[in-house]
């Protein structure tokens, strides 16, 4: 069979599943780079499918046959299995699984419970060869046949893991993905408290649904077994055996009071008995669930609030709950303490998803009403377990809700799972934060986070930091605004702006460590600015704008633009690369949108600014660079010869100083080129 009908077949069936099961291949917040949703199959796509499972590479139902899966059962005492739950505790070892599908395939995906964990390429394919490492998933591509996954259960959920793969044949056509079959189902426990010295089992992070804290009981266990009929066991009493009966009218039991006997008549409305309270009398009202309450596993609501609560302890063990929420109205607090667990079940996406509607959300404000919240200590050790959220209503809108507002300054946010951001915004919510310290450490946990409908976030002062996959220190889907603050990144990019969207920053120091690549990433950088299409955010032009602060960015470009249109203005920013390599601005397609139509359209207006690096434009993008107000540009743009359009405009006082042969489309220079001995062309002419 051709090496092009494999591929098509594989994207194939990914869709079919991705449709049977409603997900998508991602959304940026659920995963903040997952795979574009699914359009669909089209016939050649179904046919090549119809192909591979008639020659035996896919079994009817779309799975790979068992001989094209290797669980490597000699390397661990834990395996996965096609028939029964594996059971783990976190951190407990997981044999690897090969995967030697009958057709070529260029991008390798695991899923986890629906949601992408992790993808990676084959040798040969976007530069070479690498593996993707996310969410307790390492896929490492040994050739386009061949691939082998490893597990780290530390980094995995507790509770059940439903674990699958899937294959797409051609790199360039991400959405054509076929071939999703079940690894195993793994259920994973956070461990045991059979140890008899007393000591609680750590992290409660299941949900407290009336059971007890231990963990499962297997075969090996000490626990007896229950007794069986040749067991010395006293069978249940029979009519035989001598066991009263129960007394019957005969017997000398005493009759009930009747009317005749010495018993007191029930008063009636003549005697001396004080009436039922009613409503006028002062008597406390039963306590509602809009009702100020504090106890565990209680959504804690507190809608039109008289006063300032202060210095109460506020907490939700349990999934779908908040430890404190507002539904309409207003309410204020003071030096409190919030803490939530209890893992997220469904979805992240949709309109009970915890991404896109806050269903797990340690703080959680909807309905219009304003939550205004001074020095307060707020942590979350849980999947979805979002800290502060605005929910607007609007998931449909772009940046506009009905009104529900945050304040919250002065406080300390601290989030260690999946899917947990600082602060977020969605469906138009707004927040405003001052002067706040956040740290997060779980994957697509954005100190600073917004999802579907987007909203408006202003943040002065503070110290932001995410430290996790696709975890960078902002994520716009947003209008985010933010001043004198300081932002970090561990292992992502310091800001990410999809859409139509922007981020505004004023004398703020952002430090970039952009080192593991996730979902669609083909390159390290500062700054993403890209449109995933999974219509978590709106089409339209984007921004980035920065004024004075600095920017340090230890990987990778500076900023990188793909499938979307966007304006970059820079002033007085004190901008470092401490990557050689890296370049300043990479405009190029990617894995997202359409091959051809997806590159980066960049205006980059440059106003007191100094820039040093190198300038990449694809034939699939376009830029127009301006420089002014004595504005400095030391580097080459396309050294390696013409592609995209680029216009350069130089305005008096302004230089270029070339550091490499660079070609453009047009030049307007009233400024200083200085070309060394390097060669600008100007429209394929020497200049």
């Amino acid at each position: 069979m051709k090496a092009g009908k494999f591929w098509l077949c594989i994207v194939v069936m990914c869709m079919i599943a991705f449709a049977v099961m409603g997900s998508s291949c991602g959304g940026s917040s659920s995963s903040n780079f997952s795979e574009p949703d699914q359009d669909g199959r089209d016939a050649e796509t179904q046919a090549l499918v119809d192909e591979i499972i008639a020659e035996g590479g896919l079994t009817a139902d779309e799975t790979l046959p068992d001989n094209a899966v290797n669980y490597n059962t000699s390397s661990a005492t834990k395996s996965l299995s096609k028939t029964a739950t594996t059971q783990v505790t976190q951190g407990e070892a997981l044999s690897p699984v090969t995967l030697s599908p009958a057709f070529d395939t260029e991008i390798w995906r695991v899923y986890i419970n629906d949601d992408l964990a992790a993808s990676a390429y084959s040798p040969g394919v976007s530069g070479g060869e690498f593996s993707g490492s996310a969410n307790g998933v390492t896929i490492t591509a040994s050739s386009s046949s061949s691939a082998q996954i490893t597990f780290s259960t530390s980094a995995m959920s507790t509770g059940s893991n439903q674990i699958e793969a899937s294959f797409v044949p051609n790199a360039s056509k991400p959405t054509q993905e076929i071939g999703r079959t079940v690894l195993g189902l793994v259920s994973v426990s956070s461990g045991s408290s059979n140890n008899n010295n007393g000591n609680s089992t750590e992290g409660n992070t299941g949900g407290n649904s009336g059971g007890d804290n231990t963990s499962n009981i297997t075969s090996d266990d000490n626990v007896p077994d229950k007794p069986a009929s040749g067991d010395n066991v006293p069978d249940r009493p029979t009519s035989g055996d001598n066991v009263p009966d129960k007394p019957t009218s005969g017997d000398n039991v005493p009759d009930a009071p009747t009317s005749g006997d010495n018993v007191p008549d029930a008063p009636t409305s003549g005697d001396n008995v004080p009436d039922a309270p009613t409503s006028g009398d002062n008597v406390p009202d039963t306590p509602t669930s809009d009702d100020q309450t504090s106890d565990d596993n209680t959504d804690t609501t507190s809608d039109d609030q008289t006063g300032t609560t202060t210095g109460e302890t506020y907490s939700s063990t349990t999934a779908s709950t908040h430890a404190l929420s507002l539904t309409s109205g207003s309410a204020t607090y003071s030096n409190i303490t919030v803490t939530k667990t209890g893992d997220a079940t469904g979805s992240s996406d949709g309109t009970s998803g915890y991404d896109w509607t806050g269903s797990n959300a340690a703080v959680f404000a909807s309905g219009g009403g304003t939550l205004t919240i001074t020095s307060a200590d707020i942590s979350s050790s849980a999947v979805g377990g979002n800290a502060v959220f605005s929910y607007g209503g609007n998931l449909n809108g772009s940046n506009s809700g009905n009104g529900t507002t945050i304040k919250i300054s002065g406080s300390t946010i601290t989030t260690t799972k999946n899917n947990s951001g600082g602060i977020m915004a969605t469906g138009g919510g707004v927040i405003n934060a001052e002067n706040l310290t956040i740290t997060t450490a779980g994957g697509s946990s954005a100190a600073i986070r917004s999802d579907r409908g987007g909203g408006t976030i202003t943040v002065s002062g503070g110290t932001y930091t995410a430290n996790g996959q696709g975890s960078p220190a902002i994520y716009s889907t947003a209008e985010i605004t933010g001043s004198d603050v300081t932002l970090n990144s561990g292992i992502a990019q310091v800001v990410v702006i999809e859409g139509g969207n922007s981020v505004t920053l004023t004398n703020s120091t952002l430090n970039a460590n952009h080192t593991s690549l996730n979902g669609n990433d083909s390159y390290y950088q500062a700054v993403l600015i890209y449109q995933s299409m999974s219509g978590d955010a709106s089409d339209g032009s984007s921004s980035f704008t920065m004024t004075d602060g600095s920017l340090t960015n230890a990987n990778g470009d500076i900023f990188h633009v793909t499938n979307t249109t966007t304006t970059i203005a820079l002033s007085g920013v004190s901008i470092t690369n401490n990557d050689s390599s890296g370049n300043f601005l990479r405009a190029s397609s990617g894995k997202w949108g359409s091959s051809g139509s997806n590159g980066g359209k960049v205006t980059l207006n440059a106003s007191g600014q100094d820039m040093a690096g190198n300038i990449i434009v694809d034939s699939s993008s376009t830029l127009a660079l301006s420089l002014k107000d004595s504005s400095t540009f030391n580097g080459a743009i396309n050294s390696s010869g013409q592609a995209g359009t680029v216009s350069v405009t130089i305005e008096a006082g302004s230089t270029w100083t070339l550091t490499g042969n660079s070609y453009v489309t047009s030049l307007s220079n009233s400024g200083t080129i200085t070309k060394g001995s390097y060669t600008l062309y100007v429209n394929g002419t020497a200049q």
